[in-house]
């Protein structure tokens, strides 16, 4: 609208009245965005501090003290974890009833009001872990929906536990760890039917009732470990598959027998006080089995009056061997950390199945396999730490292992093939003992011979011999023997023959000759093409001779040996290879070691602690080798041209002292003479 000329006062008066009812359309429109907003989000207008990412709410850490309205009606998860929340009533959560995981963990929740939980019909998970529950007078109420529930860290004792889960029918895993509780009663559980996985870990349990778990059908996990438990008799719970029973006081373990099979696979009884093996029905499916860390002295049966209802009929003269008849599944047994002195090979006749067997950390004086087609499955066979004088293998026997670990014991005459009928061996762990090696070209005919012999075993990859007390390494040692990494260091005085390591010059990568006392390694390294790592720390060694540079070196250490400068020659050669070199312990030259500072493309991990020494007036001084100072060796130079000019011009001093002597004496003779001459003519 244009105004113009009489009818302006008019157009005003119109425009006046359009402005004002656009203005009102505005406020209109704004209104209604306003509003279908929020219907279309379903979202209060208060204020709440969480984060919300895709239907859930996260409001943990967040110093709140109620559960905050202002969040989306529709949330399916709600983390309230690390507040300070105390109370918690229907009003609170009403408006969530869509909520499926709940989270309330590490709060100081001690009043819940009765039915909370009850109205929401989706709520299948909720954690309440580390509040003040304990001080509830009234529970939590009915669950009736909830699937996973974790009660630790409560100060939880037993009656209240039985309030709790009164009212749970659906409830499948529940978590009771670090309570209180001491007793488990016949009706602990009773209303909770359904559970499956069940953690009553770090409480002070000394008593289970008969029939504690009778209630639950389904239970196929169940967690019992760091309480004080002192036995388990008559244990008849057919349908565990996983039980947990470390960090007790448990002396004796008996399971009844029964017609029926028992599901049983795993089962850790570390770290209790058991003195006899434990006895396992015939029908059983047992796979994992760990008693380390008892008072196991050796694999008898509990007596007579331990027995109890698991065998009433077992005679007395049970032998030792019907123990394994009833383990054949097991895949895993752990007896480290005992006090077993001996073990009948026929133990493990039945046991077809096992591949992990750890016997470390006993006291064992020998160990025999006395039939071939044994432990035939046998991957990992650990005899560490033991008192090992005898070690016997039935050829046939072990035709599966792999690791094999023999060190910290006191071997030493064994017979020469031991190792040899171990078809798929890789690994073998010696060191700490007292064994010595066979010659590797001829087989000696004779068993007590007193050495052991290493070669032809076509699998072995990983030797450890150190600190055998092997005096020589004879040639051909690892004939046929496709070593990757040898261990012969601390066996001071060995003297190497020069063909020791022959046949190992494709294969071999790390090589460790520490603390030999070596004069000289005896070996040429240049034929070694795959060597990688070569420790020959610890010894006397004055020089490392490298001819060729097909030798690809990377790691050297020739710490501790009596190194005065490396050969350039050889530094050479490694040039491109070598990656990390250690120095320190060497009475380095300073003036002969000047080309140990171009080492630039090579990392000396303890730089600083390699010194070098050098002359001065007052005798010797050290200094870091890798700080450049050229002074020291050219004040040296510069003090010796010194003295020697000063002694040649004395020299010259002197000499010319005599000539003029000389002459004046031959002159001064000349005159008296003359003198003489003159008299006597007069």
């Amino acid at each position: 609208m244009v105004c113009w000329g009489e009818r302006s006062e008019c157009c005003l008066h119109s425009l006046h009245r359009l402005c004002f009812q656009t203005e009102t359309m505005e406020h209109f429109l704004l209104l209604l965005i306003a509003v279908r907003s929020v219907a279309t989000t379903s979202r209060p207008l208060e204020f709440h501090p969480c984060q919300t990412v895709e239907a859930e709410a996260l409001c943990q850490n967040r110093d709140l003290n109620i559960i905050p309205t202002g969040l989306p009606f529709d949330i399916w998860k709600l983390d309230l974890s690390v507040n300070r929340i105390k109370r918690l009533t229907m009003e609170n959560l009403t408006l969530y009833h869509f909520i499926q995981y709940l989270d309330l963990q590490s709060n100081r929740l001690e009043f819940i009001q009765p039915g909370t939980f009850a109205s929401l019909s989706h709520l299948e998970v909720l954690n309440l872990a580390n509040n003040l529950l304990d001080l509830s007078k009234y529970g939590l109420g009915r669950l009736p929906y909830v699937k996973r529930l974790e009660l630790s860290g409560n100060s939880l004792y037993t009656d209240v536990v039985e309030d709790f889960l009164k009212e749970a029918p659906l409830l499948e895993e529940l978590s009771l760890a670090r309570n209180s509780i001491t007793k488990l009663s016949d009706h602990t559980f009773r209303g909770s039917p359904s559970l499956t996985h069940v953690n009553l870990q770090h409480n002070i349990i000394i008593e289970i009732e008969s029939g504690a778990f009778q209630s639950l059908p389904n239970l196929s996990v169940l967690d019992l470990a760091m309480n004080s438990i002192p036995c388990i008799s008559d244990f008849d719970l057919k349908q565990l598959q996983v039980l947990n029973l470390s960090k007790n006081s448990i002396e004796h373990f008996l399971m009844a027998e029964s017609e029926e099979e028992y599901s049983l696979q795993w089962l850790d009884l570390s770290d209790n006080n058991l003195l006899y093996f434990p006895l396992f029905p015939k029908r059983n499916r047992l796979q994992h089995l760990d008693l380390s860390r008892n008072s196991l002295q050796g694999l008898s049966p509990p007596p007579s009056h331990l027995e109890g209802s698991l065998n009433r009929n077992l005679q007395t003269n049970v032998t030792k061997s019907s123990l394994s008849l009833h383990l054949t599944e097991l895949v895993y047994l752990d007896l480290s950390y005992n006090e077993i002195t001996s073990i009948p090979w026929e133990f493990f006749r039945n046991m077809n199945s096992l591949r992990f067997l750890n016997l470390s950390r006993n006291c064992l004086h020998s160990f025999v396999i006395g039939e071939a087609n044994m432990l035939n499955l046998l991957v990992n066979l650990d005899l560490s730490s033991n008192a090992l004088l005898n070690l016997s293998l039935a050829w046939g026997s072990l035709s599966f292992l792999e690791h094999l670990h023999l060190q910290d014991n006191h071997l030493q005459n064994l017979p020469s093939n031991t190792f040899r009928g171990l078809n798929r061996i890789q690994i073998i762990s010696l060191h700490n003992n007292n064994v010595n090696i066979c010659w590797g070209t001829h087989w000696p005919e004779d068993h007590e011979n007193g050495c052991t012999s290493f070669s032809r075993i076509n699998t072995l990859g990983y030797l450890y011999l150190h600190n055998n007390n092997i005096k020589h390494l004879p040639p051909h040692a690892f004939h046929q023997t496709p070593l990757v990494e040898l261990d012969l260091s601390l066996n001071p005085g060995m003297s190497i023959h020069p063909e020791a390591l022959s046949d190992l010059e494709a294969s071999l990568t790390n090589l460790s000759l520490k603390g030999n006392r070596l004069l000289s390694l005896g070996v040429n390294l240049s034929r070694f093409s795959n060597l990688r790592t070569l420790d020959v720390s610890e010894n006397q060694l004055t020089e490392l001779a490298i001819s060729s540079r097909s030798l690809s070196l990377e790691t050297v250490d020739l710490r501790n040996n009596q190194f005065s400068t490396l050969q350039q020659t050889s530094m050479e050669l490694l040039n491109g290879t070598l990656r990390t070199l250690l120095l320190s312990g060497n009475p380095f030259d300073c003036c002969r070691s000047t080309e140990v500072r171009w080492l630039a493309w090579v990392d000396v991990p303890d730089k600083r602690s390699v010194l070098c020494h050098y002359q001065t007036k007052d005798g010797y001084s050290q200094a870091q080798l890798f700080s450049p100072r050229p002074s020291l060796c050219q004040e040296g130079t510069r003090d010796w041209a010194t003295w020697s000019l000063l002694l040649l011009i004395l020299m010259i001093v002197i000499f010319l002292t005599i000539v003029v002597a000389l002459g004046c004496c031959l002159a001064r003779r000349q005159k008296v003479k003359g003198m003489f001459l003159h008299h006597v003519k007069a």
